[in-house]
């Protein structure tokens, strides 16, 4: 009766508090790279799981954004970890980027507009550095930018 209230004492509600300290720990040993590479961050904090999820947030929240423009943070961010897998996975990551440096460098726009401007950074970065030079819908970036502004 005593700890019918103490959220804590809940087996479902412990069990989660639990998780979040694990995920807790393992954003900090990603983000330090104790144990793990860069290239392996992503694979670990893209997933679907709230495991994943909750991981994806503690490490966003390690990231310091002020007075960065988006292409430094979005730089600042991959000198971290390398953006592996597939399309939606990194999608996620994005997202999670997204609402960090929303939340620490522009709060005056809208989180959906800084997704828009890193995926769009991404997307462009990656055509001009791909390896793969006789890609069949190669866009030039006027193209590419005619896709994002109406």
């Amino acid at each position: 009766e005593k700890g019918r209230h103490n959220p804590a004492t809940h087996p479902k509600r412990a069990a989660e508090m639990e998780d979040i300290v694990k995920a807790r720990e393992l954003a900090h040993a990603l983000f330090d790279l104790r144990g793990y590479k860069a290239s392996e961050v992503c694979n670990y904090i893209s997933g679907k799981s709230d495991f994943s999820r909750s991981t994806l947030a503690c490490y966003m929240q390690m990231m310091d954004f002020h007075s960065l423009d988006i292409v430094t943070a979005l730089r600042r961010l991959c000198a971290r970890m390398t953006l592996t897998g597939d399309s939606y996975e990194v999608d996620r990551v994005v997202r999670g980027f997204a609402q960090r440096y929303h939340q620490q460098a522009v709060p005056e726009c809208s989180m959906d507009a800084v997704y828009c401007l890193a995926t769009a950074v991404l997307l462009l970065n990656t055509d001009l550095h791909s390896s793969v030079r006789d890609f069949c819908c190669r866009k030039s970036h006027a193209d590419l930018i005619s896709l994002i502004v109406p």
